[in-house]
């Protein structure tokens, strides 16, 4: 089994978030998403899929299912 430390991988860019892949399965894949203060991730829908995301380091704020949220890293 492969150990990768997502801490370790964080890359950023100025002018967009960066998406760092660390998985991926024929079923399952798993990316780490770098955001800047101030970037964000355009809306978007994967049907019949599920997403999550969890907040390494920083605040995010989040809109699901049009219900804004806020979520703090643990």
């Amino acid at each position: 089994m492969e150990v990768k430390r997502a801490a370790a991988l964080r890359a950023f860019a100025g002018d967009r978030m960066t998406k760092v892949s660390l998985f991926e399965t024929r079923r399952f894949f798993c990316d780490l998403y770098c955001f800047e203060p101030g970037q964000v991730q355009k809306g978007h829908v994967h049907g019949g899929e599920d997403k999550v995301y969890f907040v390494l380091e920083g605040r995010g704020r989040f809109t699901v299912w049009r219900r804004p949220g806020s979520r703090t890293a643990w």
